[in-house]
């Protein structure tokens, strides 16, 4: 099978979280917690959602007009925090997850503000006949390792 990866979003999210080493001013480095934290988390994830919806449009009519017509496979991510009792583990999870800490296309179409950034790729693939590379469970409690 021929295929191509699409692999979008993670740097929307790190650069909120990261530390400020990598990212200054990222504004969850130091309150993870925070409103403004989770604005900004909210954010990221709303422009994420939009430019991911053109790219889908964009990519997967001009893969398929390809010769040999590769398959478009969208990457979910892990979070490199799960299981290092960082204080990052449990935002992350949530800006991955949603609200909800599960991948739920259903109901996150009928409450959006439930979405993390991995239902976004996984909903979003799927509406356009995308297979999903599911990371986060194969790192789950691994994210140092």
């Amino acid at each position: 099978m021929n295929a191509a990866t699409l692999d979008l979003g993670g740097d929307d999210l790190l650069r909120l979280v990261a530390p400020p080493s990598r990212y200054p001013g990222g504004p969850c480095a130091t309150e993870p917690g925070s409103p403004f934290c989770q604005a900004a988390i909210q954010e990221a994830l709303a422009s994420f959602a939009a430019h991911d919806t053109v790219i889908l449009q964009t990519l997967t009519p001009a893969l398929q007009s390809e010769p040999g017509a590769p398959r478009l496979v969208v990457l979910t991510y892990y979070n490199p925090w799960s299981g290092a009792g960082s204080r990052f583990e449990a935002v992350v999870d949530r800006a991955l997850l949603g609200s909800d800490g599960v991948v739920d296309c259903a109901a996150n179409a009928a409450d959006p503000a439930k979405a993390g950034l991995n239902d976004l790729i996984v909903c979003g693939g799927q509406q356009h006949g995308a297979l999903i590379a599911d990371l986060y469970p194969r790192f789950r409690a691994r994210g140092w390792r």
